[in-house]
């Protein structure tokens, strides 16, 4: 049987994976992770499998029919986005056309809204897998080989006859040590790029879900769930050092949503690093009330660059509307000590949340440049479908998207709420502002450039990052405006 998983083409540099699917204001490109780990396990069974990235590849809709049709999968794997809904029932439809036999669709967009998705698709979906998939796209290829009941795979949705069928929800995987290494091999490192990670990097996740309740958080709330499931030390360390020996990389970034909130485990794997003769630096998500200087120093010393922290507001009402369960005052007191610790600190912002004004939006841009960060990122709030802040959004009118195709102003990252005191305009200009008066200063580019002079991958990763968002600000940002409503 012949497996197709791809990450299918939509806008050049449109990140799927990235918790808030858009075209960024640097064209940062994530990996396609959960693809990654359906071809490993499909691999580690001996499937015929093929893992292609239409968008990173730059081979496009193009690229993929002819692949298709010279291919002829029984079966292709895609991740639905909400932005690009339609856009992928018509890659689906035109894939079957060119001899794709059976479509499934995985992703939190689908997880959520199954049966409209399979409807919507109007017969060019097939199946949709529900929450987490490794081993339901593993179960789903062997009962499609034996043509056997599709009813006896846990976790996926589908049509019979017109009727809406959902079978038994798959437990989560438990023992993620049973999962094999992410297939990266598949892929071409230089294709993928972050300005603040040095380059080329890999991603790696060495836990799923996550044990706080942040209302906006997109993964747990509709993927991986709300506590934390974890490797050992000793299997991430040795997937570490795997792709370290098996891909020319610089970093490895940890995408778990925090890394750090096991800390014997982590503790484990600083020691583990520290031991190997072989070294890599990595760098990972924390939040930033893991405020252990011991433990910081451990990481700095075990290899580790840089964390990166969500802060999201300078105003402590937002971040209690949130469920942020975090204070001004503790996001202080980290900083302080991963600095003294000699980690670098990218610290990312949100506008719009729950209770933002005028007066909260001028409050974190103040609080952002008082923190000061080595780097940042900011952007409007996406009310993720399956996501408390969607529910919220919904009930009180403030969702701005007719439909899921404005979740993106074509590919690119805009607002998705409005209130009547603050448009998308507003919102999308103070994403701009804080970006703008963060980077353009004098003090702020020294500072990078003399922080990079020592790995000049890095300094490749933010050169390309200033060219890209000063690009948006000189040619993209005027025509993303005019798409916004005023009101």
């Amino acid at each position: 049987m012949k497996i197709l998983l791809i990450n299918a083409p939509w806008k050049p540099a449109f990140c799927r994976t990235q918790r808030w699917p858009v075209v960024n204001r640097t064209e940062a490109l994530r990996y396609p992770d959960w693809l990654a780990y359906d071809t490993a396990v499909l691999e580690k069974k001996g499937y015929e499998v093929r893992f292609v990235d239409y968008i990173a590849n730059k081979r496009e809709f193009a690229g993929l029919y002819e692949d298709t049709q010279s291919y002829q999968p029984d079966l292709m794997v895609m991740e639905l986005t909400t932005p690009s809904y339609y856009s992928d029932f018509d890659v689906a439809r035109e894939c079957k056309k060119l001899g794709a036999k059976k479509v499934v669709f995985v992703g939190p967009h689908c997880t959520v809204f199954p049966e409209q998705t399979l409807r919507d698709s109007k017969g060019s979906v097939d199946f949709v897998a529900i929450g987490e998939h490794d081993y339901t796209i593993l179960d789903l290829v062997k009962v499609l080989e034996e043509n056997q009941d599709l009813k006896n795979v846990a976790g996926i949705a589908f049509l019979e006859n017109e009727q809406f069928i959902k079978t038994e929800p798959r437990p989560l995987i438990e023992n993620l040590d049973d999962l094999p290494f992410m297939a990266w091999h598949h892929l071409d490192v230089y294709q993928y790029h972050n300005h603040t990670y040095a380059y080329p990097y890999i991603d790696m996740i060495s836990g799923r879900g996550c044990p706080n309740k942040c209302t906006f958080c997109l993964w747990p709330q509709t993927m991986m769930g709300q506590r934390y499931r974890f490797r050992s030390a000793e299997n991430v360390f040795a997937e570490m050092m795997y792709h370290a020996e098996n891909l020319p990389i610089k970093e490895i970034f940890f995408e778990d949503d925090t890394l750090t909130a096991n800390k014997t485990r982590l503790r484990e794997l600083c020691e583990l690093l520290i031991a190997s003769p072989k070294k890599i630096a990595w760098s990972c998500n924390s939040r930033c009330d893991m405020n252990d200087s011991e433990l910081l120093c451990l990481m700095k010393k075990a290899g580790c660059r840089m964390l990166l922290i969500g802060p999201e507001s300078g105003n402590q009402e937002i971040l209690n509307n949130v469920n942020k369960n975090l204070t001004i005052e503790q996001i202080e007191d980290f900083c302080k000590k991963a600095k003294k610790a000699g980690l670098l600190l990218h610290s990312c912002w949100v506008f719009g949340l729950p209770g933002e004004t005028k007066e909260t939006i001028q409050q974190t841009i103040n609080f952002v440049m008082k923190l000061n960060t080595d780097t940042i990122q900011a952007s409007s709030a996406m009310p993720q479908v399956g996501t408390v802040l969607y529910d919220w959004a919904v009930k009180n009118n403030y969702l701005a998207a007719d439909s899921w195709e404005q979740y993106a102003a074509d590919g690119e990252q805009i607002p998705v709420l409005k209130y009547p005191h603050l448009s998308q305009k507003d919102l999308n200009e103070a994403v701009n502002t804080l970006l703008r008066k963060f980077y353009y200063r004098p003090s702020k580019i020294w500072q990078l450039f003399v922080s990079a002079l020592t790995d000049w991958s890095v300094l490749k990763s933010y050169i390309r990052g200033g060219i890209k968002f000063t690009t948006y600000l000189l040619i993209k940002r005027k025509k993303v405006n005019r798409q916004l409503t005023t009101d």
